[in-house]
């Protein structure tokens, strides 16, 4: 809920009012949202501010809704959710060594009011690394990104020379 409209978030603080299980998701349409950290944002500013309470959902509330409640929302909380023995092993890592981080005395509130997706320093998948400093351990972006652009431009040939021809 994270992504929501406000009349949907009103329906949201009575699920957390009750104590109900509320996950957040990433997953949008199309349109350049950005990932889970902007949900958390979003999420965090929009309870509040349904609320009328700026510490109804604090932020430690927003990264269990992002982590151990979504587990649980999907039904995946025996794999995934916690960092524990036995579990998957996914999580996300940030660095807190950024101008807007040192000094700041809830590290999480900084980050949830200032961070981006684009902080992502290290993901880990259960237990494979992905990201590390930032940059891809499995692909090669530049690779990835020559062969789209080549791709995309043979379909655009394909596309002129099907609408010539017809």
């Amino acid at each position: 809920m994270g992504e929501a409209t406000l009349s949907q978030r009103v329906r949201g603080l009575d699920l957390i009012r009750a104590k109900s299980t509320v996950g957040l998701s990433s997953d949008t349409d199309e349109l350049p949202l950005g990932g889970m950290t902007e949900a958390m944002h979003m999420a965090w500013l929009g309870y509040n501010e349904a609320a009328a309470d700026p510490t109804f959902l604090p932020p430690t509330s927003v990264l269990a809704m992002a982590t151990r409640a979504g587990a649980v929302s999907l039904g995946w909380d025996d794999q995934i959710g916690i960092l524990a023995p036995g579990m998957r092993a996914d999580f996300v890592g940030v660095r807190i060594d950024d101008w807007r981080y040192p000094g700041a005395a809830r590290t999480l509130s900084s980050y949830l009011s200032q961070g981006s997706s684009n902080d992502v320093d290290l993901v880990v998948v259960d237990g494979r690394v992905l990201i590390d400093g930032g940059e891809f351990t499995f692909l090669d972006e530049e690779e990835l990104r020559a062969a789209f652009l080549d791709m995309s431009g043979a379909v655009a040939r394909s596309l002129g020379q099907t609408n010539h021809g017809s």
